[in-house]
């Protein structure tokens, strides 16, 4: 994709996120309709004064308009929020698991979860040297 259809898909993005409809853009950014459908569209570039008016009317830096697809980017983001999301249950579920559980069977979890972290190291093929035995000298 070239930098003008970029550009175009961007701006198209954060009008339709908006709500607005190209007279509507074009008049608060004061270009003209038809020219701003044609930069929308890929077809032509604008000057930067141009663009730093766009960027600034849609409240981002022109980096983001000119060099990421933004509808793309905050798909990225969405997903990157659920995969936190689903470690910090994970996270909960396991602190709840263990706050029911007795000494012993706290001792067992330890113990398990140091021998899996190096089992995944190695299986990892991690050299030897950075599979460490730390873990075990944590103290409880």
């Amino acid at each position: 994709m070239n930098y003008n259809e970029i550009i175009g898909s961007n701006i198209r993005y954060e009008r339709h996120k908006r709500g607005l409809t190209i007279e509507e853009l074009s008049n608060c950014i004061g270009i003209g309709s038809g020219f701003l459908g044609l930069i929308e569209r890929g077809y032509r570039g604008t000057s930067v004064a141009n663009l730093c008016r766009i960027a600034d009317f849609f409240e981002i830096t022109l980096d983001q308009l000119i060099r990421t697809t933004l509808s793309t980017q905050e798909k990225a983001d969405a997903v990157n929020e659920e995969e936190e999301e689903a470690i910090e249950n994970k996270k909960n579920t396991v602190s709840t698991i263990m706050n029911s559980c007795d000494e012993n069977e706290l001792d067992m979890m330890i113990t398990v979860a140091k021998a899996l972290k190096k089992y995944t190291r190695r299986k990892d093929n991690l050299p030897e040297d950075e599979v460490s035995d730390e873990e075990d000298n944590i103290k409880y």
